[in-house]
């Protein structure tokens, strides 16, 4: 579709065309002119008084008393028509009119987006990868920090020579467990290792930190024959030897 957009200066319903000669400027004599000039290149206040003499006679944009000013009925374009669907703006800019230019320049914004969200998604990951760094140093001195107050020899709690489980606080443990309290918790769990043992058809039994033996010792009475190969897995070596003193009526 094509639009058209027309503008004129029209006088009493007629359009008319204009020039810019002194013509149309009936005031501005030749040598009001002339003095103006001369006053800004002798001395240019000179020429501004001169302007602002003719600006406050009500003179300086008007013409003569018959005659209107050049732009007193100029009409602006008319754009009503034209169709400015798919010409909306782009990324907070409006469009320069050249199709092929706003094509690029969409494109160009586009990437420059893909660009800034890449950066800010590498950022992040960038930024995820120090907080696991941190929390993994943090682990591992945690974990250390555990192994050492656990099981340094000779200073570690479990590692330290003195008694640590105990039926009663008389005996000068510090805590209690129910293997240490009473056998019937032995026995009772014998119940469901034995189902272990048959179902897998295996007679070994593996036990992780055994403290002092009690709930070996136990196992051991109520399963009989059952279990050929009972192993203890404990990092405290004051443990292992309390574990081997009351289990050695078993054998190796």
């Amino acid at each position: 579709m094509t639009h058209t957009a027309s503008a004129g200066f029209e006088q009493n319903g007629s359009t008319q065309k204009r020039g810019c000669g002194l013509s149309s400027m009936g005031r501005w004599s030749a040598w009001e002119i002339g003095a103006m000039v001369a006053g800004f290149v002798v001395f240019w206040p000179l020429g501004l008084i001169a302007l602002f003499l003719k600006w406050k006679n009500g003179e300086m944009w008007k013409g003569s008393a018959d005659t209107a000013a050049p732009w007193a009925s100029f009409k602006a374009p008319d754009l009503s028509g034209w169709n400015w669907k798919g010409q909306a703006s782009s990324y907070g800019f409006a469009g320069s009119g050249n199709a092929a230019f706003d094509t690029y320049k969409r494109e160009q914004l586009k990437r420059l987006d893909e660009e800034r969200r890449r950066l800010e998604d590498e950022q992040k990951a960038f930024r995820d990868f120090v907080e696991r760094l941190r929390r993994a140093k943090d682990q591992d001195e945690f974990d250390r920090f555990m192994a050492l107050v656990l099981y340094q020899p000779g200073l570690g709690y479990y590692a330290s020579p003195g008694r640590k489980f105990g039926a009663m606080p008389a005996s000068g443990s510090d805590f209690i467990t129910a293997p240490e309290l009473s056998p019937l918790f032995a026995r009772a769990l014998a119940v469901q290792v034995a189902q272990g043992l048959a179902a897998s058809g295996s007679a070994q039994v593996i036990e992780f930190g055994a403290g002092s033996g009690a709930l070996a010792a136990g196992l051991l009475d109520a399963l009989g024959p059952a279990v050929t190969d009972y192993a203890i897995v404990d990092l405290s070596g004051a443990l292992r030897e309390r574990q081997q003193a009351r289990l050695a009526r078993f054998g190796d």
